[in-house]
């Protein structure tokens, strides 16, 4: 399961803060959730104030996102695409950056296409940054047989 895996690939999991993300983001990605983006940006909120080393919670991410979209079934996945800015200090940086995590597909040109969005900002000891959240939908006529 994702226990072993992330066990054995990532060492970082072993805090129980990121236990409670892996649950998250099954709950948001799969069909019961809904793709509720608010929920991952709260989540994400508390988990940069809370954790100081910031370069663990990227690679805990990004490991967390390629997982999902890899080995998840494409009919248990309630969303299509996914993707997570971050502007402003992350990680002791003198300076501002920004900072994007993508996976999956995710159209921001459509009108018709459903995306679900959520933004939110971080106070951390180095300094205030803002968290963007993208979830990109699956069309729901796409499933209705004719």
């Amino acid at each position: 399961g994702i226990r072993d895996h992330c066990v054995t690939g990532v060492q970082t999991c072993a805090l129980p803060i990121f236990w409670e993300g892996i649950e998250l983001f099954h709950f948001a990605c799969q069909t019961y959730g809904g793709g509720n983006s608010s929920l991952i940006a709260i989540y994400l909120k508390n988990l940069f104030e809370k954790v100081r080393r910031q370069a663990t919670v990227l690679r805990f991410l990004k490991f967390l996102m390629s997982y999902f979209f890899t080995t998840l079934p494409y009919s248990l996945r309630k969303i299509e695409g996914m993707r997570i800015i971050l502007k402003g200090r992350v990680g002791k940086a003198p300076r501002t950056k920004k900072i994007t995590l993508s996976f999956g597909q995710i159209s921001l040109q459509t009108i018709k296409a459903p995306l679900d969005y959520s933004q939110i900002f971080a106070v951390t000891s180095n300094g205030a940054f803002g968290i963007k959240v993208f979830l990109s939908k699956f069309d729901q006529y796409l499933f209705i047989k004719i």
